[in-house]
C-alpha cells in the first residue's frame, strides 16, 4: 500500500525513504496539519482527487554523507576541483597592462607581464583566463580573432582567414584544466575548437552575465521597462518611468554591466566592424580593433572581481558553481542529414502551406472588391471591413484605377503582397476575439470592439472611443470600448499581429476565430505555419560544426546559464521548443539530435 502524509499526498516508498533520510521521520503538530488542509480546501484542492502511483522500490547507490544536503555538497566539491580554486584566485589576482600593439600573424601569440618579446604559443598556459572572440558576421560564424589575459601575460589570436584569406578556424584552448571566464560565455565556447568532442576536455566556462544575472538582473517585466526609461534619458534627458530598482539592476550587456558595477561607460561603437565590416576592413583596422577586443577582456575582468564575491554571497552553495560551471558544457550532436533534411523540409511545407493561404487570402480580397464594385457591398454595414479605406483614387492614377485604397496598398510594384502578416487580413479573415471583432486601434494595435455594458472578460484596461461604429455592424455611432489583446509582456505591450505564434493556443480554443469557412482554413494554415515563422531564422542562423567526415557535427547551445533572476537558464531555441505536433512545421526540432554509438538520449522536464 503506498505511503501518503496527513493531508492525504502520496510519499515515496519506505525502502526508499530510509535509504535517503534513514530513520529521520517528521510529525507535524494537528494545527500544522489542518491548516494544511484548510489551505488546500480554499484552492479547491483535495487528496481524494490525486491517482494512487504504484509502489516503486529499488536500492540507490550510497549517500555521499551523512543527509542528502551533505551528499550534493560533497559530490559538488569533487566535481569542482581544480576550478572553484582558480575561481577564487583569478577574484584576488591582478592582470598586466594591455599591450600597445599585437602582431597580425596566425595562431595565438603571448605577450609576457615582464613587457619581454612575444613568442607564438599553441594555446594560453595558464590555468584561468579571461577570454573573447570576435566574428566576422558577415563572413561567417567562426572566430576572426579572440583575446585572452592571465595574472601574467596577455594572449592574442588571430584566424588564418583573416590574415591569409586561409580556412575557417576554430580557436584552441587546449584539452588541460582552465577556468575560462567570458561575459556571454556560450557565444566564445561556440568558437573555441575544444567544444566540439564528446570527450569533454578540461576546460570549464564560466558566464559573468550570468553572475550578474543572479546578482542585479532584471526581471521580464523590469526589463522593457529599464529600456523605455534609458531611451527617455537618451530623448529627453529625464524619464517618466523612474523606478527606485534601476540604481542597483540593468540589462545584461557589457556596457550595461560595466557602467552598474564598475561606474564608467565603454564604447563598442567598434562593434559595428564585426558586424557589418568586410574581412578587408577588419583587416586595416587590425590595431584598432584588436584594442577594441582587449579592451572588452580587461572589462570583463575587472567585471568578474566585482562580481564573484557578490554572487557568492547570494548563491554561496557550491552546489550552485558546480551546476552552473556543469551547464556550461551542453553539446548538441547532429548528423549533416538530420539537420538540414529538417530545415529543407520545414521550408517545402512552409512556402506549400504560404501559398495556400495566401490564395484564400487575396480570394477573399477580391472577392469583397468585386461585390462593393458591383454595389452588392455596403462596407458600412460590414463589422470588420468598414475600417479599411473604401475610397478610390482620383483620374490621374496610373495603375489599379478600378480598386480601393486599402487594395491598391497592397501592391509592391505589379506584385500583390497579401499575407497572414497584412493589417487588412484579421478584418478579410473576420475574426472575432471570444464573438467580439477585432480592431486595428491606431496606437494600440489589435485588439477587440465591444459595447458598453456587454459581459466581457478580459484582463486589460479597455479604453472609450466616443461616437465609434457600433460594434454590432449596426450603421448607428455609438459610444464603444475598445480592449488591446492580452500581450505576453504585459498590458503595455501592444500585439503586432494576432495570427502569430503567441496565440495558437486561443485559435486552437476557438477563442480566436472566424465564421468564414475560408478563414478556418487560413486559421489552419496559419497555426500549423507559426512556429515556423517564429524560430526559422534562429534555426537557420544555428553554428553547426561538422567534424572531418562532413557527416557528423554538433550545435554548441547559445546558453544562458543563469538567465532569469530565479536562476534559470534560458536559451532562445532548444530550451522553448516544444513537444513535437502534426500540425506545427519546426515542431519536431528536437528529433535532429542524434545520438551517436554508445549514448543515449534521456529527456527531463521539471513540469512533466
Amino acid at each position: 500500500m503506498s505511503r501518503v502524509n496527513p493531508v492525504g499526498i502520496p510519499l515515496i516508498s519506505e525502502s526508499l525513504r530510509l535509504q535517503l533520510f534513514g530513520d529521520l521521520e517528521n510529525h507535524p503538530s494537528k494545527t500544522a496539519r489542518e491548516e494544511a488542509k484548510r489551505q488546500l480546501q480554499s484552492f479547491n484542492l483535495s487528496s481524494s482527487n490525486i491517482p494512487t502511483p504504484p509502489i516503486i522500490e529499488f536500492d540507490l547507490p550510497p549517500l555521499e554523507g551523512e543527509d542528502l544536503e551533505k551528499h550534493f555538497h560533497n559530490i559538488a566539491i569533487q566535481r569542482s576541483k581544480p576550478y572553484l580554486d582558480l575561481a577564487e584566485s583569478l577574484a584576488r589576482t591582478s592582470i598586466p597592462p594591455i599591450p600597445s600593439e599585437f602582431i597580425f600573424k596566425c595562431g595565438w601569440t603571448c605577450y609576457p607581464m615582464d613587457g619581454s618579446e612575444p613568442y607564438s604559443v599553441p594555446y594560453p598556459l595558464e590555468m584561468a583566463i579571461v577570454y573573447d572572440c570576435e566574428v566576422a558576421v558577415t563572413s561567417s560564424n567562426y572566430p576572426v580573432m579572440a583575446c585572452a589575459v592571465s595574472s601574467v601575460a596577455w594572449y592574442f589570436w588571430v584566424s588564418p582567414k583573416l590574415v591569409s584569406n586561409g580556412s575557417d578556424t576554430l580557436c584552441p584552448l587546449g584539452k588541460s584544466d582552465k577556468f575560462v571566464v567570458a561575459h556571454y560565455m556560450s557565444y566564445d565556447r561556440a568558437r573555441t575548437l575544444e567544444t566540439y568532442d564528446l570527450k569533454l576536455s578540461g576546460v570549464r566556462f564560466w558566464d559573468t552575465l550570468s553572475m550578474h544575472q543572479c546578482v542585479a538582473g532584471l526581471s521580464s517585466k523590469q526589463r522593457p521597462l529599464s529600456i523605455k526609461h534609458n531611451k527617455a534619458l537618451d530623448d529627453q534627458g529625464e524619464s517618466p518611468f523612474y523606478h527606485d530598482w534601476l540604481e542597483v539592476s540593468s540589462g545584461n550587456s557589457l556596457a550595461e554591466t560595466s557602467k552598474l558595477h564598475l561606474g564608467f561607460s565603454i564604447s563598442k561603437s567598434d562593434r559595428d566592424y564585426f558586424v557589418t565590416g568586410t574581412l578587408l576592413e577588419i583587416k586595416n583596422r587590425f590595431q584598432q580593433l584588436a584594442q577594441y577586443c582587449a579592451n572588452d577582456v580587461k572589462v570583463t575582468f575587472q567585471l568578474y572581481q566585482v562580481l564573484w564575491f557578490r554572487f557568492k554571497e547570494k548563491c554561496p552553495s557550491v552546489v550552485t558553481f558546480c551546476g552552473m560551471l556543469q551547464m556550461g558544457t551542453a553539446i548538441l550532436p547532429v548528423t549533416r542529414e538530420s539537420w538540414y533534411g529538417y530545415i529543407n523540409r520545414c521550408e517545402e511545407l512552409f512556402h506549400s502551406e504560404r501559398l495556400k493561404v495566401n490564395s484564400h487570402l487575396q480570394m477573399l480580397a477580391d472577392d469583397a472588391v468585386s461585390k462593393f464594385i458591383s454595389g452588392e457591398l455596403d462596407p458600412n454595414s460590414d463589422p470588420w471591413l468598414r475600417h479599411l479605406d473604401w475610397s478610390m483614387p482620383s483620374s490621374r492614377a496610373k495603375k489599379h484605377k478600378d480598386k480601393p485604397e486599402w487594395y491598391r496598398k497592397l501592391f509592391k510594384g505589379d506584385k500583390l503582397n497579401l499575407t497572414v502578416r497584412s493589417q487588412c487580413t484579421p478584418y478579410l479573415l473576420r475574426l472575432s476575439w471570444m464573438g467580439f471583432p477585432l480592431y486595428h486601434h491606431k496606437e494600440r494595435k489589435w485588439g477587440f470592439l465591444a459595447t458598453q455594458g456587454a459581459d466581457v472578460s478580459s484582463n486589460t484596461t479597455p479604453l472609450l472611443l466616443e461616437n465609434f461604429y457600433s460594434p454590432d455592424g449596426g450603421l448607428s455611432y455609438v459610444d464603444t470600448l475598445f480592449y488591446p489583446l492580452p500581450h505576453k509582456a504585459g498590458e503595455n505591450s501592444n500585439v503586432g499581429s494576432p495570427l502569430s505564434k503567441d496565440y495558437l493556443s486561443e485559435m486552437e480554443a476557438g477563442i480566436l476565430d472566424s465564421d468564414f469557412p475560408e478563414a478556418k482554413l487560413a486559421l489552419k494554415s496559419a497555426i500549423s505555419c507559426a512556429y515556423w515563422v517564429s524560430v526559422q531564422d534562429r534555426v537557420k542562423n544555428q553554428f553547426v560544426v561538422l567534424s572531418s567526415d562532413n557527416c557528423t557535427g554538433f550545435i554548441c547551445p547559445q546558453l544562458i546559464t543563469a538567465g532569469t533572476v530565479t536562476g534559470r537558464a534560458v536559451e532562445n531555441t532548444w530550451l522553448t521548443a516544444a513537444n513535437p505536433r502534426p500540425n506545427r512545421i519546426g515542431s519536431e526540432i528536437k528529433t535532429t539530435v542524434r545520438m551517436p554509438q554508445g549514448y543515449v538520449q534521456i529527456g527531463a522536464d521539471v513540469d512533466s
